[in-house]
């Protein structure tokens, strides 16, 4: 799957001067067109993708297209987290280099990822992502029912009375 988010999405969020610093492995910054091509920005921007992507997919609440065909609050929203966690994972090359500023964010961000996981929060309100941790509970209505062959019930002198027979799986 493609990444969540683009390269102009992290600097939407984030100081670019930052980013540039951060992403060089040397003491010049990467240039802010080198952004979109530089294996270290995009890298980051992947793993953070794939780790929301991850924790949206365990309880089938979601599917990578329907990530994909987000829009409004909650593409914003999604956007959001990729892009903390792909900050994250930049600082996260230069021990202490920035860190402290980032670490209440990408803690509220890890809070948010647990709660799409356990589907305590939802992108949007697509109706299939709202019951989508529902149960289907499904079994006979009193029709249905009143038609099954019942022998014990027909052949009563045969069969005990239904209070007095054991239940499946009780036997013996």
């Amino acid at each position: 799957m493609t990444a969540l988010v683009a390269t102009t999405d992290l600097t939407a969020y984030y100081d670019a001067r930052v980013i540039a610093d951060l992403a060089s492995d040397s003491d010049i910054p990467v240039a802010d067109e080198d952004f979109s091509t530089n294996t270290v920005i995009t890298a980051a921007i992947e793993a953070a993708s794939g780790k929301l992507e991850s924790a949206c997919l365990v309880g089938e609440r979601y599917t990578e297209a329907k990530l994909l065909a987000l829009t409004g609050n909650a593409l914003a929203y999604m956007k959001r987290l990729v892009c903390t966690l792909a900050m994250a994972y930049l600082c996260a090359r230069r021990q202490g280099k920035h860190r402290e500023e980032h670490e209440a964010q990408l803690k509220e961000a890890q809070e948010d990822i647990d709660r799409l996981r356990n589907g305590e929060a939802i992108f949007g309100s697509d109706a299939d992502s709202v019951a989508a941790g529902n149960p289907d509970v499904d079994g006979p209505d009193v029709v249905d029912y009143q038609q099954y062959n019942r022998i014990p019930e027909r052949v009563k002198r045969f069969y005990p009375p239904r209070g007095q027979r054991l239940e499946i799986g009780r036997g013996g």
